[in-house]
């Protein structure tokens, strides 16, 4: 009898993360149409585009493709993909870096973009 138990949990899980996933995806896609990149920033395209929720904020990191390093596993996403990540605090960490680095701020309850702006430079 545990193995008819077993399968319908197993089932309900994976719709859950489906359900979280299809949501992330959303939010990265509403993100995309509205953001305004900074002036200075490259092309949305040029950018590998890390999200993560920080509290009651979506919290994005843009990484141009002249900083990306597939050897790192912070900073290996491809210029012109996206991905969410599960903690905001392993968001990709450049201090410097001029507009190489956009960050981006989103309110989901609003539903809008509240910043982006580049990293300053060292």
């Amino acid at each position: 009898m545990k193995p008819f138990i077993v399968i319908p949990v197993l089932l309900l899980l994976a719709a859950c993360s489906s359900a979280a996933e299809i949501q992330q995806r959303r939010t990265m896609e509403e993100i995309e149409k509205q953001v305004r990149l900074p002036a200075g920033a490259e092309k949305l395209e040029a950018y590998a585009r890390y999200y993560a929720m920080d509290r009651n904020r979506v919290v994005g990191r843009y990484i141009a493709r002249s900083l990306v390093d597939p050897e790192n596993v912070y900073y290996d996403l491809p210029a012109g993909q996206n991905r969410w990540i599960a903690d905001h605090r392993n968001l990709p960490l450049i201090s410097d870096g001029g507009c190489s680095v956009v960050d981006v701020v989103y309110d989901p309850a609003k539903q809008r973009v509240e910043q982006a702006s580049c990293n300053g430079v060292a």
